[in-house]
């Protein structure tokens, strides 16, 4: 069973990736090619021609890339905050020295 759940994961990883690349770089030359209003209208009328099949994968597709997004992005924040917390960590470790380097003055 863990094989089988790493493999999936492994796999939505992949596709998600590469369908989130293919998507961007799309839209980009889309819009870059003929302006906004014009390049979205193309890619619609694109999926509004899309066979069963066709949408099924769009919507396979759309799901790894959300599930790769969303894995990178909670991946971002917890570094985000293990950074935050090591900081702060330096920051009291360097007041508490200066508190002690200040007794010890105050002491001698």
């Amino acid at each position: 069973i863990q094989f089988g759940v790493t493999f999936t994961h492994n796999l939505a990883m992949v596709v998600g990736s590469l369908s989130l690349t293919i998507g961007v770089n799309t839209v980009t030359k889309s819009i870059s090619n003929m302006g906004f209003s014009l390049g979205m209208q193309s890619i619609f009328n694109t999926i509004a021609g899309f066979n069963g099949w066709q949408m099924a994968a769009l919507v396979g597709c759309t799901a790894c890339a959300a599930y790769y997004v969303t894995l990178q992005v909670m991946q971002i924040v917890a570094l985000v905050k293990a950074v935050g917390q090591s900081i702060q960590e330096t920051v009291q470790q360097v007041q508490q020295n200066q508190a002690q380097a200040q007794g010890q003055a105050v002491a001698a």
